[in-house]
C-alpha cells in the first residue's frame, strides 16, 4: 500500500490514465507477447547460452513493448504514465537480429550463417543419397524384405528383413522384432555414408550453438535496458 498521500495520488493518477485509455482502445490494452525474462537475462549475463525459443521471447517482448509505448505514450494527454517511458528503449536492432536468425519455434534459420546453410544443404544431399541407395536395395531384394518402409534404430536407417535371410545382405543387425519374424539390419553399403552424416550433424550442432551463444551475448550487453523495460511493463 502507498505510504503517504502523495504516493496515493500518484497511483490514483496512473490508474485513471491507463483506465481511460483501456476503454478507448477496441478490446482494451493487450499485453500479449510480454514475457518474464528474469531467468533468461540472468543466464545471459553469466555468459550462458539460452535456447532459440527463449531468445524469441526476448524479441516478442521488445516488439510488444514498442507497440504499447505507441499506444500509451502521450505526455499531454497522459503525463503520469507517459513519464514511465522516458528512459525506456525497445532495442529494434537486437530484435531484428534475433528474428533474422531464428524461425518460429526457435529453430536456428538456414540464413543465420553461410556455414550453417552449406552444412545443412550437404546434410540433406547425403541423406537423400542414402535413401536412394536403400530404396534400390529394397527393390533388388524385395523377396526377403518384410516391410518396404525404411526403419530407424538408434538414429540409424535399417531394412526389415525376413528372419533367416540376413546372410543375403551384408550389414549390422540392430534389433529383432518382438515376434522374432523380422530382423532390422543396417546395410554395410551405407554405414560409411551414415558416419559422414553423423559428423555433419555434429558440425551443424556446433554452428547452431555458436550462433545462439553470440545472440545470448548480445542480450547480455543490453540486459539492464531489457530488465528496466520489463519493470515498466509489469507496472503498466
Amino acid at each position: 500500500l502507498p505510504i503517504d498521500l502523495e504516493t496515493s495520488r500518484q497511483r490514483l493518477a496512473e490508474t485513471l490514465e491507463i483506465g481511460e485509455l483501456d476503454l478507448l482502445i477496441d478490446g482494451g490494452l493487450n499485453f500479449q507477447g510480454i514475457y518474464d525474462l528474469a531467468d533468461i537475462l540472468t543466464r545471459c549475463a553469466k555468459r550462458g547460452v539460452v535456447s532459440g525459443e527463449e531468445l524469441l521471447k526476448v524479441a516478442d517482448t521488445l516488439l510488444a513493448a514498442r507497440r504499447l509505448r505507441r499506444q500509451i505514450d502521450n505526455s499531454q494527454v497522459r503525463p503520469v504514465i507517459s513519464a514511465l517511458f522516458v528512459d525506456l528503449v525497445t532495442l529494434p536492432d537486437l530484435e531484428k537480429i534475433l528474428r533474422f536468425g531464428l524461425e518460429e519455434g526457435g529453430r536456428v534459420a538456414d540464413q543465420a550463417s553461410q556455414k550453417l546453410r552449406e552444412l545443412r544443404l550437404k546434410w540433406q544431399k547425403m541423406r537423400s543419397e542414402r535413401r536412394t541407395i536403400l530404396q534400390d536395395l529394397i527393390r533388388r531384394n524385395i523377396s526377403i524384405i518384410q516391410d518396404t518402409a525404411i526403419g530407424d534404430r538408434n538414429g540409424r536407417p535399417v531394412l526389415a528383413l525376413k528372419v533367416g535371410t540376413i546372410d543375403l545382405i551384408q550389414g549390422v543387425v540392430h534389433s529383432t522384432s518382438a515376434s522374432g519374424n523380422t530382423v532390422f539390419l543396417e546395410p554395410h553399403l551405407i554405414i560409411g555414408l551414415g558416419n559422414r552424416i553423423a559428423a555433419i550433424e555434429s558440425d551443424i550442432c556446433k554452428e547452431e550453438h555458436r550462433l545462439l551463444a553470440d545472440w545470448s551475448a548480445d542480450v547480455a550487453v543490453h540486459s539492464s535496458s531489457i530488465e528496466h523495460l520489463g519493470q515498466v511493463m509489469l507496472k503498466l
